[in-house]
């Protein structure tokens, strides 16, 4: 569920309700961590409101060029496992 939310465009699969909102975030600009920390965060929220994850951070590495490579640091709490989602 964790990949399904965080790698799917929020309102385009079957669960209308499932997935991320991007379309905001056309440039890295300075506060370009924190909007994608919150977006995130937001896409996951029925997951951990439901007990099932804990995000525990999210990091961002800008590459240069208006690349970045993103780390979501999150823990399973049905089976206790840490997890490290990436994409870019």
């Amino acid at each position: 569920m964790v990949l399904l939310a965080v790698s799917t465009e929020l309102e385009s699969s079957a669960q209308k309700e499932v997935g991320r909102d991007f379309r905001a975030i056309d440039r890295v600009t300075n506060d370009f961590e924190q909007r994608l920390d919150r977006r995130l965060r937001a896409a996951l929220q029925r997951l951990v409101d439901a007990g099932l994850i804990q995000i525990d951070r999210v990091a961002t590495t800008r590459l240069g060029a208006g690349k970045t490579f993103t780390r979501l640091h999150w823990r399973d709490l049905t089976t206790g496992t840490d997890n490290v989602d990436s994409f870019s």
